[in-house]
């Protein structure tokens, strides 16, 4: 069995806190020490980390194999498992904005008051503001997907290189498909194109972990 990094494990719990004082605590001395760091969170670690994670372990499972067939395997079964639970968590609003009055729907019209009510659900687009983190990590592993054979043919620097020209287009002139729309009044919130500079890089570094 591979041996467990310690430091990950760490800096997990470390998330685990500032995500649970920061719900809960916030402003608060407790939840001081896990938000000095503007703009830098649990949430933040978390999909840092889970870049890390995964580049560490998909390295082994394609060095092991010699392809990519349990890599290419494990990750459309996460694909496809992440997309079932934000579309019944999609399915849940929506039955939610029938039981109801509409100023307790978290901020979301009743289902039958949008346009192509079954579409909103199955394109992941019902969800109120803040509600998008898994919408987020379908996008990330579809690019994992991507990146992990670029990562075996050598070409990290060169996916460095777009994550960081990607980000600094996200900051400054995002278009509105880089946004990961919901169906709430604040609409579009969560711009995958900014945090995948988080989990990008961390892919890489954990591909050349073992190095």
């Amino acid at each position: 069995m591979p041996q467990r990094l310690t430091a990950v494990d760490a800096a997990r719990g470390l998330a685990v806190f500032s995500m649970i004082t920061g719900h809960f605590a916030e402003g608060s001395v407790l939840s001081w020490p896990t938000h000095k760091i503007p703009y830098f969170d649990g949430a933040s670690a978390f999909v840092l980390l889970s870049g890390l994670i995964l580049g560490v372990v998909h390295r082994r499972w394609v060095d092991r194999d010699g392809g990519f067939s349990t890599s290419r395997e494990r990750l459309v079964r996460r694909i496809a498992v992440i997309y079932l639970c934000q579309v019944l968590l999609c399915a849940v609003a929506a039955v939610i904005s029938f039981a109801l009055p509409p100023a307790r729907q978290l901020g979301l019209a009743p289902i039958t008051e949008t346009s192509h009510p079954l579409l909103q659900v199955i394109a992941m687009r019902y969800l109120p503001a803040g509600g998008e983190i898994l919408v987020l990590y379908f996008v990330l592993m579809c690019g994992a997907l991507l990146l992990i054979p670029l990562l075996h043919k050598g070409w990290w620097a060169r996916i460095v290189a777009a994550s960081a020209a990607l980000y600094v287009w996200a900051i400054l002139a995002p278009p509105a498909w880089f946004l990961l729309p919901n169906a709430s009044p604040a609409g579009a919130t969560a711009n995958w194109a900014a945090w995948q500079a988080l989990f990008v890089p961390a892919l890489v570094v954990g591909w050349k972990w073992q190095d």
